[in-house]
């Protein structure tokens, strides 16, 4: 147990800056791409900010492929949960006790019918 304890929290430490630079990337470096289908894709990364300045869309070159994998990528809630599928099958998804057994006893209680009329 002790051993899985720090090995979470050593997951979480390299996690942290990976998932810091996702936002930072995000927040600096997205952009635009318009399709020749008329799709417009958005993601982010590094690129040369002195083409097209005021302009959303940028000029460099991607393969359409690549367009849709940046976009799916750049989505933080698909990176994120990615990250916690990763983490539960690292950990054992059958070891993992999502609903852990109560501390407390459960009571449980009888109803007892008793079959006679009301006073009169």
């Amino acid at each position: 147990m002790r051993f899985r304890r720090i090995l979470s929290k050593s997951q979480l430490l390299l996690l942290m800056p990976a998932v810091m630079w996702l936002f930072t990337n995000a927040l600096i470096n997205t952009h635009y791409h318009y399709l020749s289908d008329g799709q417009v894709i958005s993601h982010a990364h590094p690129y040369n900010k002195t083409t097209n300045q005021g302009s959303p869309f940028k000029s460099h070159q991607h393969s359409k492929t690549q367009l849709i994998f940046l976009s799916i990528i750049d989505k933080s809630d698909v990176v994120i949960a990615g990250f916690i599928i990763l983490g539960l099958l690292s950990a054992g998804i059958s070891q993992i006790n999502i609903f852990p057994p109560s501390e407390t006893p459960v009571k449980v209680c009888y109803q007892v019918h008793h079959y006679r009329g009301p006073p009169a």
